[in-house]
């Protein structure tokens, strides 16, 4: 599937989904190569569907034993998405849904399967542009990073989904450095994202980094976005103020 949008000058942006099929069905095996880590087992260890209010869903997962796995394929309502990346962000329409991660070994082996099975609520949903990352190779490294900051009325039971977008854009001056992405919020949370710069590929991306943030009253809550790639780095931080 492609989305395609023209901004103001008339620039054309094409973004691109692949899928593989529709039904299938994950392979039901154990094991505990990989967990999702808002998954739906609930303390007494029975199994339940996890509530949210959020437009778009991390779809992520944790390496129990990330020196035996190969890939990680996903599967959305039934479809197959292949050597799925950690918190690659889904917007399912509200209702129920099933996420389920499947950790692949060597010789096409199975080393864990992990489900969630979660339900999206419409209301209280508000999205919210976080700011914007950025490493450019163009002639040396050089970071950047830009926040917003917001001033809204309190009103319970609204969510914010914060979103930040990640621009790596890789070049042949600059190779075999790690680029580093990362958000952190409130109350601990953080996320982040690495890239290798190999040479000979170009591992130049788009994407975006999505923070959860559910206020529970009145109050600032701010969130810190940083980059870097060898010595150079860039930081800043964003606030929604609730009165």
């Amino acid at each position: 599937m492609q989305a395609v949008t023209y901004g103001s000058t008339g620039a054309k942006t094409v973004a691109t989904a692949t899928g593989e099929g529709v039904g299938i069905v994950p392979p039901a095996v154990s094991g505990d190569g990989v967990t999702i880590p808002w998954g739906s087992r609930d303390e007494s260890g029975t199994d339940s569907p996890v509530l949210l209010t959020f437009a778009a869903i991390p779809l992520s997962y944790r390496l129990d034993r990330p020196e035996e796995i190969i890939r990680v394929d996903g599967y959305f309502d039934g479809i197959l998405i292949r050597d799925l990346e950690d918190g690659h962000a889904a917007i399912p329409i509200p209702g129920p849904h099933s996420f389920t991660a499947v950790a692949h070994g060597v010789a096409g082996s199975i080393l864990g399967v992990d489900r969630s099975d979660f339900s999206i609520s419409g209301n209280g949903r508000i999205e919210l542009d976080g700011g914007l990352l950025r490493i450019d190779e163009t002639g040396g490294v050089a970071c950047s990073a830009s926040a917003c900051t917001y001033t809204r009325t309190y009103t319970p039971g609204e969510h914010y989904f914060i979103v930040v977008g990640r621009d790596y854009r890789d070049t042949a001056d600059v190779f075999l450095r790690a680029a580093e992405f990362r958000v952190d919020g409130p109350g601990g949370l953080k996320y982040e994202r690495r890239l290798l710069d190999l040479p000979i590929l170009n591992d130049s991306r788009q994407s975006e980094i999505v923070l959860w943030l559910e206020p529970e009253g009145p109050g600032t809550y701010d969130w810190t976005i940083f980059c870097s790639e060898g010595d150079q780095e860039a930081t800043e931080t964003g606030s929604l103020v609730l009165r």
